[in-house]
């Protein structure tokens, strides 16, 4: 059974963006279907040392998962382990990340999971079935971080005439 997950994923994006999206735990339920919520606030920012992060799941798969962040050097290294809520005697992460220039990067996400006899009594395939809702988080997060490398902030047009005001070019009008 597997028990291990590896990822590794480049994006368009700065380092600084792809560790953002990844440790910003708040703000996954803009772009997932998992609403973390942090507990405990971190050092020395609130998603760091020491955060402790509540993830509550969606009414398709309905849990919640305690976990605490146990390594935290921005833009280089993120790790966190279970704390309890969820039938596990082992779950921990840690997301590794380098930089390609300005505008890319990449990070290795090492996962290690053990869920508890019990629940792989209810639920037999849960590895297959993890395996697969991770790598659609991994997709999740990876657009997520090509999309905010990609926003652009467009100035305001000022505005120097009403619509009726624009020439056209026969002389008439819209």
């Amino acid at each position: 059974m597997q028990s291990r997950y590896f990822h590794r994923a480049r994006v368009n994006a700065p380092i600084e963006i792809a560790w953002a999206v990844i440790t910003e735990h708040t703000k996954y339920a803009e772009w997932t279907n998992i609403d973390w919520q942090i507990k405990t606030p971190g050092e020395p920012e609130p998603n760091g040392l020491g955060c402790v992060r509540v993830a509550h799941g969606s009414d398709a798969v309905p849990f919640t998962l305690e976990e605490v962040v146990n390594y935290w050097k921005p833009n280089e290294l993120f790790g966190y382990h279970v704390l309890s809520g969820f039938p596990l005697d082992l779950h921990q992460g840690i997301v590794r990340f380098c930089s390609h220039g300005p505008s890319q990067s990449e990070w290795v996400y090492d996962m290690q999971l053990h869920p508890s006899k019990e629940l792989l009594e209810q639920a037999p395939n849960f590895y297959e079935e993890n395996l697969v809702r991770f790598g659609y988080f991994m997709d999740d997060i990876e657009a997520e971080c090509e999309r905010r490398a990609s926003r652009i902030d467009v100035p305001a047009y000022p505005i120097r005439f009403g619509w009726d005001d624009i020439p056209f070019s026969d002389g008439g009008s819209a």
